[in-house]
């Protein structure tokens, strides 16, 4: 079946030589895609958070703190890494 278009977004997670790249498994029990070997991981940003994770293209532009958001949560909840700690190391 055909998917509506919508908003989604896939994370790569690289180490800090940016020769290696995080891979991830997806489950057996997974409709679509069931344990093939993916990016660290995909989402979609959600409305109505704490803080708004959809942007504004024009409004937004060119940080688009949503979707970073939903990135941060969605690697902590897939990986248990917080993102916002790692990047403050690295920076």
């Amino acid at each position: 079946p055909r998917a509506t278009l919508h908003r989604a977004f896939s994370l790569f997670l690289f180490d800090s030589s940016g020769r290696r790249m995080l891979l991830t498994q997806r489950a057996a029990s997974k409709l679509t895609f069931p344990n093939v070997w993916t990016n660290a991981c995909c989402s979609h940003p959600l409305q109505d958070m704490a803080v708004d994770e959809v942007d504004d293209g024009i409004r937004d532009y060119p940080t688009f703190p949503g979707i970073k958001q939903a990135a941060w949560r969605k690697c902590r909840h897939e990986l248990g890494l917080d993102l916002r700690a790692l990047m403050a190391t690295t920076e």
